[in-house]
């Protein structure tokens, strides 16, 4: 059974599209602390520091990534957000791992018509969102 965290296997590659994402977008939260729990192995204090910890880079993180995307340096973008991805994996941030891998999927075709203008705006939304629902506003 396909949950809405599924990708579309295609030709032996994932692909996830833009049409997909955002139609699961809508329905995916911003933070999801079980799914911290769960990727933290169970460890709810490991689950709430790497929350913190992500929550205290992710803007600094955002900026390189924006610049990168205004330069058009798809190249550096690419390597951005990849490194971005692989944290997300740790974190109960469901909304930004689905856009996130959408975009890095996206940035390793390497052709110069890709989905990251669309996608763009969606990865700056679910970042603020992602800030807003944090709890302790420390984080910031």
């Amino acid at each position: 059974m396909r949950n809405r965290y599924d990708v579309i296997w295609h030709n032996k590659e994932f692909i996830m599209s833009h049409s997909f994402c955002k139609k699961t977008i809508n329905q995916t939260a911003d933070v999801d602390i079980n799914n911290g729990i769960t990727l933290a192995n169970g460890n709810s204090a490991l689950a709430e520091d790497l929350m913190l910890m992500f929550a205290r880079s992710i803007e600094s993180d955002f900026k390189e990534i924006h610049q990168a995307f205004i330069k058009k340096d798809t190249e550096e973008m690419s390597n951005l957000v990849h490194k971005l991805n692989g944290a997300l994996q740790y974190v109960g941030a469901p909304k930004l791992r689905l856009i996130t891998q959408s975009m890095d999927i996206e940035l390793k075709k390497r052709q110069k018509e890709t989905e990251i203008p669309e996608l763009f705006p969606l990865f700056e939304a679910a970042i603020k969102s992602f800030l807003a629902a944090q709890p302790n506003k420390q984080a910031r």
